[in-house]
C-alpha cells in the first residue's frame, strides 16, 4: 500500500509534540516498521525526505536530525533487511 504524504506529515506532528529523543526514535521506527519489503523504495524516499529536511525541520520544532533518524532505522530491521 503506497504511503501517503499525510502519513509523513502526521509523523512530523507527533515528533513535534515530544521532546524525548527515545520517543522520537520509537515513533520513527514504528513508522518505518509499517513498510513491507516491497515498499523499500517508498521507505528510502521517506527517509531521504526526513534527512533532507533535517535542518529545516529543526526550525519547526521537530528536532529530528540525521543521527536520530539513523538510529531509528537501525532499530527497524524490517525496512533494511531487503536492502542487505
Amino acid at each position: 500500500m503506497p504511503r501517503l504524504f499525510s502519513e509523513l506529515a502526521d509523523l512530523c506532528e507527533k515528533l513535534e509534540s515530544t521532546n524525548s529523543r527515545k520517543e522520537k526514535i520509537k515513533l520513527i521506527s514504528d513508522f518505518f516498521g509499517e513498510f513491507g519489503s516491497e515498499e523499500a523504495d517508498e521507505a528510502a524516499a521517506a527517509a531521504n525526505l526526513l534527512v533532507g529536511l533535517s535542518s529545516g525541520v529543526r526550525k519547526l520544532g521537530i528536532n529530528v536530525g540525521p543521527a536520530t533518524l539513523y538510529r531509528a532505522l537501525r532499530d527497524q530491521q524490517s525496512v533494511l533487511s531487503p536492502l542487505t
